[in-house]
């Protein structure tokens, strides 16, 4: 497993965001899932977090 250090990653996570780092950088946090994954399939490779995969409402594991 992966520890992200990045502030603004947890930051995107803690507001609630599915938040995307990609090849070893902060994408961003973005409102939906669609949006997320629309813009991590321009990466190789990604880890993403949302608090409602934490919590057992999203769908997606948070490698991919």
């Amino acid at each position: 497993m992966m520890v992200i250090k990045s502030k603004e990653f947890w930051d995107a996570v803690n507001e609630g965001k599915y938040a995307l780092f990609c090849d070893g950088n902060f994408i961003g946090g973005f409102e939906s899932e669609e949006d997320m994954i629309r813009e991590a399939k321009k990466y190789k490779k990604c880890y993403a977090l949302s608090k409602k995969w934490l919590t057992g409402e999203g769908e997606l594991p948070g490698v991919f």
